[in-house]
């Protein structure tokens, strides 16, 4: 007779009828395979749907700098946005490093959190301090930030963001742009900020607050 698998009681074929001939009983290598078959591919089916509905559901991504950035604060009109290299998750279609690597792109409205996690090295001059943030995409415009001040030494960064993208403000000015600075103060000395590894997480967790 047929055995079944543990716990989900699939059957599988177990019986001492050769493999080689149908013996016309409820043992029938083909029965039973065919029984196995639509049974899996019911359960696939019931997966697909769990995952599909929390795709929808719940977008985020997760992108991040690996290799070092070097960012040179002496060069007119600089860029401190960190250019991010790899895409680590991204569920809904937010990232597009291809085509802009310092930003993600949200555009579903409701209420969003987004965390920076920065390792970087500062100048090593007298008063530097070293920044690092979450913005709107662009240098200077900030939504958080965190500094620390180490002098030419490693510092670590976390900044945390919570906001609510609103449909009227994509109506208006499309997706909403969020992205990543490194940056400092300082008086003298070389402006070279180096940017040895950053992390950029962003997911909705809920709808839009009427």
């Amino acid at each position: 007779m047929p055995l079944y698998t543990v716990p989900d009681c699939l059957p599988y074929f177990g019986c001492d009828d050769s493999p080689c001939f149908n013996t016309g009983s409820v043992c029938e290598p083909s029965t039973v395979w065919c029984d196995l078959a639509d049974l899996v591919d019911s359960r696939l089916a019931a997966y697909d749907n769990v995952v599909n509905r929390t795709a929808v559901a719940v977008p985020f991504f997760k992108i991040a700098r690996t290799t070092q950035q070097v960012i040179d604060a002496n060069v007119v009109n600089y860029s401190n946005q960190i250019q991010f290299d790899t895409v680590l998750a991204d569920n809904d279609g937010l990232i597009d490093l291809t085509s802009l690597n310092t930003q993600a792109r949200i555009s579903r409205p409701g209420l969003w959190w987004f965390q920076l996690y920065l390792y970087g090295t500062p100048p090593a001059t007298v008063g530097n301090v070293f920044y690092g943030g979450i913005n709107n995409g662009s240098p200077g415009g900030f939504y958080t930030q965190m500094a620390a001040q180490y002098r030419g030494n490693n510092v670590y960064i976390r900044a945390d963001y919570v906001t609510e993208v609103t449909q009227f403000a994509l109506d208006l000015g499309g997706p909403a742009s969020i992205g990543a600075t490194a940056d400092f103060t300082g008086t003298t000395g070389t402006a070279l900020i180096l940017v040895n590894y950053a992390e950029l997480i962003g997911y909705w967790y809920g709808e839009e607050v009427p």
